[in-house]
């Protein structure tokens, strides 16, 4: 079923910290993600990018699966390394630090706008109360 998410992203701390927000079917839903690097000896991930992710809908927190959280995360991950790395990051930062101007603590965001095909799979879950979404996938045609 194709459906079109909207996404925002908001850069709390660079590199470390960004939240914002999905809308799906009318839904909006909140995240938060922190980005850990493990460095200790005794890290079990040492070296490995760890994303943890804290969604909610309205005040409400989510309690999310294993497969919840990967299917997030998988729209997340490259959205958040795009908005870092992206020039407009950049231009931001070469303002701020030159001699002229002035130095001031912004913060910024964007928003993208696609369609997704979502597995019947994936609606169902996202038809969870937790969620909200009511996405109902339409009847295979070519099962008919």
């Amino acid at each position: 079923m194709e459906i079109t998410i909207e996404r925002y992203i908001e850069q709390v701390i660079a590199g470390k910290i960004y939240k914002g927000y999905f809308t799906i079917n009318g839904v909006r839903l909140i995240y938060e993600v922190n980005i850990i690097l493990p460095i200790g000896p005794k890290q079990p991930r040492r070296g490995k990018l760890t994303f943890e992710l804290k969604l909610s809908k309205g005040t409400l927190v989510i309690m999310l699966t294993d497969k919840e959280r990967e299917f997030f995360l998988s729209f997340l991950r490259s959205f958040i390394t795009e908005f870092y790395t992206h020039d407009i990051n950049l231009v931001l930062r070469n303002m701020v630090t030159h001699e002229s101007a002035p130095i001031m603590n912004t913060s910024f965001g964007v928003v993208s706008t696609g369609i997704c095909d979502l597995t019947a799979e994936t609606c169902f879950m996202l038809t969870d109360p937790k969620f909200g979404c009511a996405l109902l996938p339409l009847p295979d045609e070519s099962a008919q």
